[in-house]
C-alpha cells in the first residue's frame, strides 16, 4: 500500500462527526424542515442537517455509510468486487452487477423512442435523450470569461479545463448549470 494510501487508511476505521449544514437556532431548522415536502420526485428526501465530509477532498455525505464507500474506492481505489467474464474490478458491488448485465448479458431492456439506441439501465436511456435528442449542456466553465460554449458531459469541460486552463484543478472548477 502506497503511503497516500496507508495515510487514508485511518478514514475507513474513523468514525466521523456529522456536520451540520443548519444554523444554531433550533426554530429555524424546524420551520425550515416543515415546509421542505418529505418526498421529492418519488424519493424519500434525506435530511440535510447530517452531513459527513471527506476530510480529503472535502466532498459531503448523507450518511457516514456513503462516506466510508467513497473514500475506500476514490481515495484508497479499493476494488473489492469483480467481474466474473473479465478482468475489471469495482468498488461496489452494484457497480459490478451493472457492469455485467451491460457489458456481458447485453440485456438493454430500455429502448429509445427516437432512435435505435438501447440501454441496460433507464439512466442510460434517460442520459442518452437529453445529449442526444434534447441537446443539454449542463456543465460550463467556470473561469472568467471562457469563450467556451457548454459541454454535455463533466468528463468534456474537465478535459477542457486540463488543456486550456492548466492552472485550475477540475474538482473545484466544474459546476452545473
Amino acid at each position: 500500500m502506497s503511503s497516500s494510501k496507508a495515510s487514508l487508511s485511518y478514514l475507513l476505521n474513523s468514525t466521523p462527526t456529522p456536520s451540520s449544514s443548519t444554523s444554531s437556532s433550533s426554530s429555524s431548522s424546524s420551520a425550515t424542515s416543515r415546509s421542505i415536502p418529505p418526498h421529492e420526485g418519488g424519493v424519500q428526501r434525506k435530511s440535510r442537517s447530517r452531513r459527513f465530509p471527506c476530510t480529503v477532498c472535502k466532498f459531503v455525505f448523507f450518511t457516514n455509510s456513503d462516506l466510508q464507500k467513497h473514500v475506500s474506492s476514490v481515495h484508497l481505489q479499493l476494488r473489492p468486487y469483480g467481474c466474473p467474464q473479465c478482468e475489471r474490478r469495482f468498488g461496489e458491488k452494484s457497480n459490478a452487477n451493472k457492469h455485467f448485465r451491460s457489458v456481458h448479458v447485453r440485456d438493454r431492456p430500455n429502448q429509445c423512442t427516437q432512435c435505435d439506441a438501447a440501454f441496460a439501465f433507464r439512466d442510460g436511456l434517460v442520459r442518452h435523450v437529453r445529449l442526444v435528442h434534447q441537446g443539454l449542456r449542463n456543465f460550463r466553465c467556470p473561469v472568467p470569461d471562457c469563450p467556451s460554449a457548454p459541454f454535455k458531459q463533466a468528463a468534456h469541460l474537465k478535459k477542457h479545463i486540463q488543456s486550456v486552463h492548466k492552472h485550475h484543478t477540475p474538482s473545484s472548477s466544474s459546476r452545473r448549470l
